[in-house]
């Protein structure tokens, strides 16, 4: 039997733990009950779509949902002509960037993983595959996305605290970040003392940063790519 999957790198107990979230894409039909399969074994939270496209606009939906999380894996599974002719791998990664995209392709050669990983692929499966084969690449990928699993949530929440600032706001936090003092932010936003004030608590708040330090953290996370 498949050994389950925890993510060891994280503080507490492992009940406080969450599995890792797999989303599963049949860009052009392929069957993906093997990778499926493979990923309840290993007691992962799998989800499926039949295509790149109703994925990604599902995903788009759920940007505005607080309570929604991007999985920590979408794996495409495709012929390797169509996963780069179709631009599938770029697309998912600007459709869902802290997301680990990994590509399962169905006529694997050298050459179509060269191609694949050029264009933004992070990990490879190849199909077919023997059940137990499979499982172990796929246990790789997964323990990848547990280890990086806290800093893939911190950097979606940071980015969507963000994505919340109006243009206003912006401004005065360019100021901020800056380095210059809200006196300073005021002048040269032609604004009053009072209304630099009120924008930075608003920011500080958005982005649940207690000092200005935090605050460029959170920033400086929101920015990355995942590990």
């Amino acid at each position: 039997m498949p050994r389950t999957l925890t993510d060891r790198s994280s503080q507490g107990s492992a009940s406080d733990r969450s599995p890792a979230a797999i989303e599963v894409v049949a860009c052009d039909g392929s069957d993906i009950t093997p990778i499926v399969v493979a990923a309840q074994g290993l007691q992962a939270a799998v989800r499926q779509s039949g295509t790149v496209e109703a994925w990604i606009e599902q995903t788009a939906r759920s940007a505005s949902d607080p309570a929604a999380v991007p999985p920590e894996v979408v794996i495409l599974v495709a012929s390797a002509d169509r996963m780069v002719q179709q631009r599938w791998i770029s697309r998912a990664a600007a459709a869902a960037p802290t997301s680990l995209v990994v590509a399962a392709l169905i006529d694997t050669t050298l050459d179509h993983a060269m191609s694949v990983v050029s264009h933004g692929a992070r990990g490879l499966l190849a199909l077919p595959n023997p059940g137990e084969r499979l499982t172990h690449h796929l246990r790789e990928i997964l323990e990848t996305a547990l280890r990086c699993q806290a800093e893939h949530h911190a950097i979606f929440r940071h980015r969507r605290g963000l994505g919340t600032l109006t243009a206003a706001e912006n401004d005065v936090l360019g100021g901020m970040l800056a380095g210059m003092p809200n006196k300073q932010i005021a002048q040269r936003l032609t604004i009053g003392l009072r209304t630099v004030e009120l924008r930075r608590s608003k920011i500080m708040k958005k982005m649940k940063a207690k000092s200005l330090a935090q605050l460029i953290s959170y920033i400086t996370l929101a920015q990355r790519h995942g590990c």
